[in-house]
Parts: C-alpha cells; sequence; structure tokens
C-alpha cells in the first residue's frame, strides 16, 4: 500500500516561499481558513482574492471563477 506514508510522514518545508517574487492566494470565504486569509492579507508581497464559497472547495463550487483569476493573474 504506497499511499500510506502521504498521511503518516511529517511535511518538511523550507521556509522558501517567502522568496516567490509573485505570490496569489485565493480565499474561500465562509470557509475553514479565517486564520490564513488574516495572515496573507497582511503580506505585502501577495494578492489576496476572495471567493464566495459555502466550502472549501471552490474549485467545484466555481471553477470557471477559479479559472479566471489563474488566467488572469500568470497573464500579468
Amino acid at each position: 500500500m504506497e499511499r500510506l506514508p502521504c498521511f503518516v510522514q511529517a511535511i518538511q518545508l523550507s521556509g522558501r516561499f517567502e522568496a516567490v517574487a509573485k505570490r496569489v492566494y485565493i480565499y474561500a470565504a465562509g470557509g475553514i481558513c479565517d486564520g490564513m486569509y488574516d495572515r496573507f492579507r497582511t503580506d505585502a508581497g501577495a494578492r489576496v482574492i476572495s471567493i464566495e464559497s459555502s466550502c472549501h472547495s471552490i474549485m467545484i463550487d466555481s471553477p470557471g471563477r477559479v479559472a479566471e483569476i489563474l488566467i488572469e493573474t500568470t497573464q500579468t
């Protein structure tokens, strides 16, 4: 069973994400990540885009809007 390790192994993060020049966070308003939204909203190097959503699955609730945001943010 090769899938088990993804649930039991700790992730190793370097912290280098802050070195990425262009960061875009899509926030599912009404979801479960208000703490993350507050953190990213105050990040001067990041753009935060909020989408109204009844849950955390914005790619299921609003696939067209997510696609628009991805296209828009990669072209600017």
